[in-house]
């Protein structure tokens, strides 16, 4: 049994030493793309942007817009009593707006 064990650690760094990245220049992706898909991934592909725009209306019409706008208001109004908006700069924030918009793009753009 221990030498079985020593056989599979030899085989694993043998071949951890002499790895070699193949590089396929985007062909896998080409590949993936063009196999066909099956009727159930079509109709959920068709089903991602309805249940998108229904969720936006949905998010409005609850009030989700006007909860979220309240809110903030009243957390800026506590920060200033508070003094704490004294930690907040321009920067800081403008930082804060560009790396949540960058991330949330990237999550919108990776649901297709």
């Amino acid at each position: 049994m221990a030498e079985t064990n020593n056989t599979d650690k030899l085989i694993v760094d043998f071949l951890k030493s002499h790895k070699k990245e193949v590089h396929d220049d985007g062909f896998t992706h080409r590949v993936m793309r063009r196999l066909p898909h099956t009727e159930k991934e079509r109709k959920i592909g068709y089903l991602t942007p309805v249940a998108l725009v229904l969720s936006a209306i949905l998010f409005v019409a609850l009030g989700g817009a006007k909860m979220m706008w309240e809110t903030l208001k009243i957390n800026l109004i506590d920060m200033i009593y508070d003094g704490s908006a004294q930690m907040l700069d321009w920067r800081t924030t403008a930082i804060v707006t560009v790396v949540l918009l960058y991330l949330g793009t990237r999550k919108i753009c990776s649901l297709n």
